[in-house]
């Protein structure tokens, strides 16, 4: 496996798209100059993207569209800037056409970690270096070579994480179903919350191998669909009462320990309840498919 199997060009993509990622491309470089490495991956990168495609699974009708994956390695001079400037383009780039154009989740990773992630063969990243479409380079930086992967290991490992994850999720819906039957429902919308969390990480684990340090569900949500379609089912927003009941679940991790006027009902729980139980059945499915075909190439 090198990075010289990496595509150097997008045009397998349509002219729109290929004129979305040059503009992107400029705007990370004019808001964050120190960046070494820009990459596209994901569906985009591989022709496999999805817009606005109408999915009925688990019974529940839903529209996915994918986002551009956009890898960025910058310089580790100040990693927290380079964050929030990236933060600054995703906003910025999307309002700008907002009818046509997807959402942005960018990978932002530091030259050091990132060039530690591929010498110890990380599979995540370096699919990245063999699948990814090359969008930028620095003349003077050389990108890294992968080390040389075990499969085995990477196997035991994401079975490792997946049942420490999982269970931990499972064990948290244990705890919101006693808190309901007490009529403690803002404590139950708490554990909600947790084990939601909780599956997302085992996600994330079992797929790159990294945890992602974020409890915001909309975020946790948004680093780990491009894992697998079947995760837009879980919290449809199509209606006015689906996007309530979402919001109630978000501000849970913070308002139902710290804000005594929040409130949740026996219904906004018994609502909720499902979305999480079925959150709880892909992420068992999907993690272990996912382990399966590691044992495969192992």
């Amino acid at each position: 496996m090198s990075y010289l199997s990496m595509k150097y060009n997008h045009d397998h993509l349509p002219q729109n798209k290929q004129e979305d990622l040059r503009r992107l491309t400029d705007m990370i470089l004019h808001a964050v100059p120190t960046t070494n490495l820009i990459v596209l991956f994901g569906s985009y990168a591989k022709g496999t993207w999805a817009e606005n495609d109408v999915r009925h699974d688990f019974n529940i009708e839903t529209v996915f569209s994918s986002d551009y994956d956009i890898l960025v390695v910058t310089s580790c001079i100040d990693t927290s800037t380079a964050d929030f400037k990236l933060d600054e383009v995703e906003k910025t780039f999307y309002k700008s056409i907002p009818e046509r154009t997807p959402a942005v989740q960018f990978l932002h990773e530091c030259v050091t970690t990132f060039t530690n992630y591929i010498h110890e063969a990380r599979y995540f990243y370096t699919d990245i270096l063999e699948e990814g479409v090359l969008l930028y380079k620095k003349p003077t930086y050389q990108i890294p070579e992968p080390g040389k992967l075990n499969y085995a290991q990477v196997r035991t490992q994401a079975e490792e994480y997946y049942k420490i994850w999982y269970e931990k999720g499972r064990g948290f819906i244990a705890n919101a179903i006693f808190d309901f039957i007490c009529c403690r429902y803002t404590l139950s919308a708490f554990h909600l919350h947790q084990a939601c969390e909780c599956f997302y990480h085992a996600i994330e684990l079992v797929f790159t191998g990294k945890k992602n340090r974020q409890h915001d569900l909309y975020e946790l949500i948004r680093s780990t669909k491009k894992h697998s379609e079947l995760l837009a089912c879980v919290f449809p927003i199509k209606r006015t009462e689906d996007k309530r009941l979402f919001n109630l679940l978000k501000r849970a991790y913070i308002e139902s320990r710290y804000n005594a006027d929040f409130k949740m009902t026996r219904k906004d729980i018994w609502a909720l309840m499902p979305h999480v139980r079925l959150l709880r059945r892909i992420t068992k499915h999907i993690c272990l498919d996912k382990i399966r075909a590691l044992g495969e190439q192992a």
